[in-house]
């Protein structure tokens, strides 16, 4: 929240006006907003398609329809980018959440999904495609568990599907805490230093939240030989 910032209506509240014009008009005054603070990425567009009305997040995407979630995704990037990174005025834009997170069991918020190859890839990746077309420089992995996969420790979402499948070569930028929860949730990893190398493998790229304790266990993990200096240098290049 910044005072005189810009307010615009919520995913649910810009769908309803089916116009990506006037979505893709609200990014652009965003971004100039953000950047006029210092910033220079935003998290967003929502690409999550809303198949579970009890999720109390519902009100960020833009709606159950993949066809208008994938339209109104790319007006934002467009809208964020600008002319691109070189752009004063404009934003890194950043895809979120993959690679599904909107139809969690019971309604609850980071809950995990079990979704069929079929419904994920005709239902959840459409709008991811198209915020990928136009131009999206960061993707955010979703906080659960698909398929019994943590996406932030999935290799098989970030790599395989993210980036071989669908060509995605920006960065992948985690949510708040999500390598975090590789431990403190999932149980994946016995402490913050191996979810830390967890996410690395699995190709997440930049930690939203850690601070120093991040780049130490990075470095811990390096001189024990658990993490693959290669494997830094992509992600910084």
């Amino acid at each position: 929240y910044v005072r005189g910032a810009t307010v615009f209506p919520n995913g649910l509240g810009a769908a309803a006006t089916w116009d990506p014009e006037s979505v893709e008009a609200a990014a652009e005054v965003t971004a100039c907003e953000v950047r006029a603070t210092g910033a220079h990425q935003n998290y967003g567009p929502t690409v999550d398609v809303g198949r579970e009305p009890r999720w109390g997040r519902i009100f960020e995407t833009f709606g159950e329809s993949p066809h208008l979630v994938g339209e109104l995704a790319a007006a934002k990037v467009r809208g964020y980018r600008g002319d691109g990174l070189g752009d004063p005025e404009g934003v890194v834009a950043t895809a979120k959440h993959f690679p599904a997170y909107s139809e969690p069991e019971r309604g609850e918020d980071a809950s995990p999904v079990d979704v069929s190859e079929y419904k994920l890839r005709n239902t959840f990746l459409p709008p991811v495609e198209r915020a990928l077309a136009a131009g999206v420089d960061s993707v955010m992995p979703s906080y659960n568990s698909i398929n019994g996969e943590p996406a932030h420790g999935s290799a098989t979402f970030l790599e395989g599907l993210l980036r071989d499948d669908l060509g995605f070569e920006g960065h992948v930028v985690s949510d708040w805490n999500g390598i975090h929860h590789l431990h403190t949730d999932h149980g994946t990893a016995r402490d913050h230093a191996d979810a830390v190398r967890q996410a690395r493998a699995a190709g997440v790229d930049v930690a939203s939240v850690g601070g120093v304790s991040h780049a130490e266990r990075i470095v811990e993990l390096v001189e024990a030989g658990d993490l693959d200096e290669a494997t830094l240098d992509r992600s910084v290049e």
